[in-house]
């Protein structure tokens, strides 16, 4: 037999005088099988899940939760269509999925899967000036494990221009010219990749002594 298929049946009864008439046909449908999964893509606060059809199965649930291993009480999204993007998340944070094949038989789950957002940009951080060099801050983003702080000395800063990397804030840049003006900005990473730039901060050091 085939998941997700309907057979119908009739009954005979017998004994050493033959065969009773036919029953009243009945009918049962099996279970889908499990939809497959296509690996989970993230995006800026969204998900984009994607599932092959599966034989027999009418509809679709996605289960999800952001605290570990999936079950039938968490978040549910009834009556999904492939590929599906669930909206309005919380970049930094990771996760998990599970999706069923439904038809009248019952319902059938997929194996978990698991995706994290990147964090959100920085807010606009700020650096203070010293002696031939600057001390760079900026708040924590939720999510984060790293930061990349680009800079140069001209504004306008790029993902192309020099990086420093960081874990946490405050960074100190050394080995600047006294009397230069330095542009600042931060992504904040994690296992899922970079954020966007934060906005350009910058500052001015004091020149040297004539």
């Amino acid at each position: 037999m085939a998941n997700g298929g309907v057979y119908f049946y009739r009954i005979a009864a017998l004994n050493a005088g033959g065969e009773s008439p036919l029953s009243t046909e009945t009918k049962v449908t099996l279970a889908p099988d499990a939809p497959v999964i296509a690996p989970p893509v993230g995006g800026d606060k969204q998900v984009t899940l994607t599932w092959e059809r599966v034989a027999g199965a009418t509809a679709y649930n996605v289960y999800w939760n952001t605290s570990g291993a999936v079950i039938s009480k968490d978040q549910k999204i009834p009556a999904a269509t492939s590929p599906y993007v669930h909206q309005n998340l919380a970049n930094g944070l990771t996760y998990q999925y599970q999706i069923t094949a439904v038809n009248a038989g019952g319902e059938t789950a997929a194996a978990p899967v698991r995706v994290t957002l990147v964090p959100d940009a920085p807010a606009a951080g700020s650096a203070s000036a010293g002696d031939k060099q600057t001390t760079v801050q900026w708040s924590a983003v939720p999510g984060a494990t790293g930061y990349t702080v680009y800079w140069n000395a001209g504004g306008k800063v790029t993902g192309r221009d020099a990086a420093l990397d960081a874990l946490k804030a405050p960074l100190p840049h050394t080995g600047l010219a006294n009397g230069g003006s330095y542009y600042y900005r931060i992504s904040a990473r994690n296992e899922a990749g970079a954020s966007p730039l934060s906005q350009e901060f910058s500052t001015t050091l004091a020149p040297d002594a004539p």
